[in-house]
């Protein structure tokens, strides 16, 4: 049983950047619900059947951190149900939903994310830190291969796009089409600013993590380079936002663990030089210059941009929702109910509210909307009591990897990386709800209390 639950881990980690697709999707003729069972919650389902065949059912909380990562999941859920209960009569309905309704799925997911936990604590205790890095290299070496024939696919090589449609099988990747008429890259992701979790949250991380603290470090760096310029095709402000977050965490790191000041403001000078000129010099006049220049410089400011402005009322209508209910929020799920007074308030620009997409909102086109990215969805959801649940969450973490840093070793490094990526870039986009790479990532102080002593000094 141990070397079956062993694999389903192994395989769940291989699978991280594709949690979001479903190996099920060749056979929807077969199964008509399985567009919803995406890898990673199939995977998850099989390791938690697993895992309590073999416990015999009996569920342990070893660990402080465990115990309170669930314990805060479960508060949240009472605190988003106690709070749908008492804005139900206010609230009304709206595009047939209640409140009650509206919240069930943010609540259910979440009660998933406090399963997810416990069952990132078990594969600590199974899997060792050597096969993780073993998946993780072989994962960056995929992603990068994969780059490289995205890249010469987007550039009408046919020959490439006939491969790369012949070996996608399970219909894992965005198609050889789809990717052309983008004219933009996404590696495993389902759209080029999903490259901001899969590559910025979770991969580059790893690979900055292990070139603070490998002895062979070579080709981390290359690892970090290649991301670096496969993360400026992807054309994603999202995915631009990410990357400069990351390498600013990493910067501080860095200089953390050199104490050289004269060395890191030369690194720092170098990455901003070279990115100047790339973006702004040698590229300008070209096609793929003008791209890049609007998405890194434009697109994130620019209301009058469809997906940017929508994107921005959401976060506006969750910031509003806050200020009306700022002791427990208006429950995760229920930010849709405020939308429109939100919206054709004063507060908010023309521009905004004769966008496109938030004309199709207003109409009720869009259904009912739920609060958008993680961060502001979050404030808006639960309020001051969330906020405080989700510090004691991360104080819990920083105490839990003090206590056992050398379990952790260079993991801590990515965490603190893949955490402040993930918790800058859900301020405007990217969900926690179903992600189970970003979850990965904020289950890594788990291994303090769950690797084996034996793992201490391995791989620090």
């Amino acid at each position: 049983m141990k070397k079956i639950l062993h694999f389903v881990f192994c395989s769940y980690l291989i699978t991280l950047p594709l949690m979001l697709f479903s190996f099920l999707k060749p056979f929807k003729a077969f199964f008509s619900t399985n567009s919803a069972i995406t890898n990673g919650f199939f995977l998850l389902l099989i390791g938690l059947l697993v895992i309590i065949i073999r416990s015999r059912g009996v569920i342990r909380l070893r660990s402080a951190f465990l115990r309170t990562s669930i314990l805060s999941f479960i508060v949240l859920v009472l605190i988003s149900l106690f709070t749908s209960m008492i804005l139900f009569q206010s609230f009304g309905v709206l595009y047939g939903e209640t409140t009650i309704t509206a919240s069930f799925a943010e609540n259910i997911y979440y009660l998933l994310i406090a399963v997810t936990f416990y069952y990132n604590a078990i594969l600590f205790e199974t899997v060792t830190k050597e096969t993780i890095c073993k998946i993780f290299d072989a994962l960056c070496i995929f992603n990068v291969l994969l780059g490289i024939v995205q890249l010469l696919l987007v550039n009408s090589y046919t020959v490439v796009s006939e491969i790369y449609d012949l070996f996608d099988v399970f219909d894992l990747f965005v198609d050889s089409t789809n990717l052309f008429t983008m004219g933009r890259i996404c590696l495993t992701a389902s759209e080029p600013a999903g490259m901001a979790i899969t590559i910025c949250v979770l991969l580059l991380p790893y690979s900055m993590s292990r070139y603070l603290y490998a002895e062979k470090r070579q080709k981390y760096l290359l690892f970090i380079i290649a991301f670096t310029i496969l993360c400026f095709f992807s054309l994603s402000s999202s995915t631009y936002v990410a990357l400069v977050v990351s390498y600013l965490v990493f910067a501080i790191l860095l200089y953390r663990k050199n104490r050289n000041p004269f060395f890191i403001t030369f690194v720092l000078l170098l990455v901003f030089v070279i990115g100047y000129i790339f973006v702004t010099g040698i590229l300008d006049d070209s096609y793929i210059g003008r791209q890049i220049n609007y998405y890194l410089f434009e697109k994130t400011t620019s209301t009058e941009n469809y997906s940017t402005g929508y994107r921005y009322s959401t976060v506006i209508n969750d910031f509003i929702c806050f200020v009306n209910y700022p002791i427990s929020g208006v429950g995760n799920g229920n930010q849709g109910f405020l939308y429109e007074s939100s919206i054709t308030s004063e507060y908010v620009s023309e521009t905004i509210q004769n966008n496109y997409l938030v004309i199709r909102a207003l109409n009720g086109n869009l259904g009912l909307l739920s609060g958008g990215p993680f961060v502001p969805s979050f404030i808006s959801g639960y309020g001051m009591a969330g906020i405080l649940i989700l510090i004691n969450q991360f104080l819990t973490a920083n105490r839990a990897i003090r206590k056992h840093p050398d379990r952790v070793g260079f993991f801590r490094e990515m965490y603190t990386i893949g955490t402040i990526t993930f918790l800058t870039v859900s301020f405007v986009s990217g969900g926690i709800e179903g992600n189970y790479l970003v979850l990965f990532v904020l289950s890594i102080p788990l291994m303090a209390e769950h690797f084996p002593e034996q793992e201490e000094d391995r791989l620090r």
